[in-house]
């Protein structure tokens, strides 16, 4: 994934607009970043991701003009 903290709209997207990423402080530029911030985003991003096949990440990602690739 490249620049979804930058385009939030696109990842909330992406993830189905889950009520944690309605949260405001997701907003804040750099935020999935942020070393206090950094764990938590991990832990309910790779929850979802682990929920999903990489075919169907990468088609939601495409979808939601996501930038990202299956490795």
């Amino acid at each position: 994934f490249s620049g979804a903290g930058s385009r939030w709209d696109r990842l909330q997207k992406m993830l189905g607009y889950p009520e944690w990423a309605m949260d405001p402080k997701w907003r804040v530029p750099g935020a999935t970043a942020d070393p206090n911030l950094k764990d938590e985003f991990e832990g309910l991003f790779y929850a979802w991701l682990f929920e999903h096949t990489k075919r169907e990440v990468w088609a939601k990602a495409r979808e939601a003009r996501v930038l990202a690739g299956p490795l």
